[in-house]
């Protein structure tokens, strides 16, 4: 009978990565153009970071679009859809197959935006505000923003993107075209 090799011995010789003779250390997350990715691939990080964003960005633009601005909802609307909502939504086609508790976050920064603007009481129902206003939810918005991107990477004349295979939507897996189906 062989013995076991001690994994944690080869696992600490994996992970050790020197670049020009500084140790690289392991991380479990990290972020690439905005997005935070990590070890797992739950968005969790990026979503309670573009979350976080979004609050700030609302902070620093509350005298515009408070309850008691004298904007109209028209200009507050345009404000949210032109500033706020593109905060929300970047890279949203990789990471929009998140999980319904993570998403659900993000749908509350929304939902609670629109109802300021709106100036809705406590007992409006958040449907009821975005067909008032004529918003769709973040996760029909993402969808569409989907569609597209999927739909222009056959237009695109980079050799290198042409070249990647054909990909075809799996029901039993998550994939960034998964929320497509």
């Amino acid at each position: 009978m062989q013995a076991k090799p001690n994994l944690s011995f080869f696992q600490k010789k994996a992970l050790k990565i020197i670049l020009q003779g500084n140790n690289i250390p392991r991380s479990q997350e990290t972020k690439y153009l905005g997005v935070y990715l990590d070890s797992k691939l739950t968005w969790k990080t990026h979503i309670n970071y573009i979350t976080q964003k979004f609050r700030d960005n609302c902070r620093k633009i509350f005298p515009l679009i408070a309850r008691n601005s004298e904007l109209s909802r028209k200009n507050k609307l345009l404000i949210y859809t032109s500033i706020l909502r593109p905060v929300l939504t970047y890279a949203s086609p990789v990471w929009a197959y998140a999980a319904k508790t993570h998403f659900n976050c993000i749908e509350k920064a929304q939902n609670k935006l629109l109802r300021q603007i709106s100036r809705a009481r406590w007992f409006m129902r958040n449907e009821d505000i975005r067909n008032a206003l004529n918003i769709s939810t973040l996760k029909e918005f993402i969808k569409n923003l989907a569609i597209k991107f999927f739909n222009t990477l056959n237009e695109i004349d980079n050799i290198s993107i042409q070249e990647i295979e054909i990909y075809t939507p799996d029901i039993n897996v998550k994939r960034p075209r998964h929320i497509l189906i």
